[in-house]
């Protein structure tokens, strides 16, 4: 019988893929401190590294909160099916890292993972504007895990080492949207569109970051106008005076309708297609 340095759990997480980009969303049967298994295709060969958004939920004082966290696997193993057909893969963790805030990566590591050593680096934005990644690197060789993860002193990175690989560019809209904190709606405008989520200006209520919001978004669908009601995460709520607007940013769930992200990014498409006409013109 197999003896594991770090024992797995049953545990489902949400995930999908950043690089390879796919719309697929795939879920975890079990974790450990060093690795993870995943139903689903990685559509790459094993030996290759794989970028994925997780969202875990966390319970605690009669509260449920969800956070989003990325991370980089590499792919150690594939397992197929009698007629050849990927039905998983295993992975070794390499980082996890998310932005704004420290608490998705040490939630994960703590809550999910139980990985109780180490450090977590806190890599300096390009612009004073940005928030800071966070990222954790897991431990290679003879390296292990021991006491708690702490957040280090800030320093900058080096980009070939630890750089999270992640997208976060988006475009820059003006486009009137509602969202919805508990049974209370209010308006807003979302400032910057990306793949996953989005950044919402406003004068109403701001929510508390890692709050869960519904986001309305008024669009045309089978040729009739409808409300493309989205479940998203908060995940950063930028300072402003009290006189300014408010700005926040959203991850969308991977508990939303795969129907719903594709007209999120049908709208996308057209916001884009739109901008690249006018700018030819």
């Amino acid at each position: 019988m197999e003896k594991r340095k770090y024992p797995r759990r049953t545990c489902s997480i949400k995930a999908f893929f950043y690089d390879p980009p796919s719309s697929e969303i795939i879920e975890s049967r079990d974790v450990s401190a060093s690795g993870v298994y995943f139903n689903g295709d990685p559509k790459v060969n094993e030996g290759a590294i794989v970028h994925l958004r997780m969202e875990i939920t966390v319970k605690g004082n009669g509260e449920e909160k969800t956070f989003p966290v990325d991370s980089a696997v590499e792919v150690v193993r594939i397992t197929k099916g009698a007629s050849g057909e990927v039905l998983g893969f295993g992975g070794k963790w390499v980082r996890v890292f998310c932005r704004g805030e420290i608490k998705p990566v040490t939630e994960f590591l703590r809550s999910v993972l139980g990985v109780t050593g180490g450090f977590v680096q806190t890599i300096a934005p390009e612009t004073a504007s940005e928030p800071p990644y966070y990222v954790f690197q897991f431990p290679t060789g003879e390296k292990e895990m021991q006491c708690s993860a702490q957040p280090s002193e800030e320093v900058q990175a080096p980009k070939e080492e630890t750089e999270p690989k992640v997208s976060r560019t988006g475009i820059y809209v003006v486009m009137p949207i509602r969202y919805r904190v508990g049974n209370e709606e209010f308006e807003g405008r979302a400032v910057k569109l990306r793949s996953n989520g989005l950044r919402i200006a406003t004068n109403g209520m701001t929510p508390d970051v890692y709050s869960k919001i519904t986001i309305i978004i008024p669009t045309r669908h089978k040729d009739r106008l409808v409300d493309l009601e989205l479940m998203a995460t908060v995940t950063t709520v930028r300072a402003v005076s009290p006189a300014a607007e408010a700005q926040f940013e959203v991850e969308f769930s991977l508990a939303n309708d795969a129907e719903k992200l594709r007209m999120y990014r049908r709208i996308l498409d057209r916001v884009n297609e739109s901008l690249s006409v006018q700018k030819k013109v």
